[in-house]
């Protein structure tokens, strides 16, 4: 019976991979958005500052707040990604050797 599917699970998987793919590509480019019009906003800044007085750099406040926005931003295109198959297998693992930890002892044990 599963070969009689299979086609359509392939097809249903490829749709999926697709659907991922389109979803991080439009999240990349709203990155490269905002890189550009963080560059722009604190450029001009710098700009204001050095035109204006050039004493207390005051740019740097927004430069950094925004910059952590920045960086978060960033990483949360890793954040989003699948666990790799070495992430799925050495969980895997982990899970085997408490069950056989727990398997070998009497009553409950608080093993994390």
């Amino acid at each position: 019976m599963t070969e009689l599917l299979q086609p359509y699970l392939l097809a249903a998987s490829e749709s999926e991979l697709r659907q991922r793919a389109v979803k991080r590509l439009k999240r990349k480019q709203e990155l490269r958005q905002h890189v550009i019009s963080y560059t722009v906003v604190i450029g001009a800044l710098w700009i204001i500052w050095a035109v204006t007085s050039r004493s207390y750099p005051w740019p740097i406040w927004p430069m950094l707040g925004w910059g952590i926005g920045l960086a978060f931003h960033v990483a949360s295109l890793r954040w989003d990604e699948p666990p790799s198959q070495a992430q799925i297998t050495a969980e895997a693992e982990r899970l085997r050797e408490l069950d056989r930890r727990r398997e070998g002892t009497s009553g409950p044990q608080d093993v994390i």
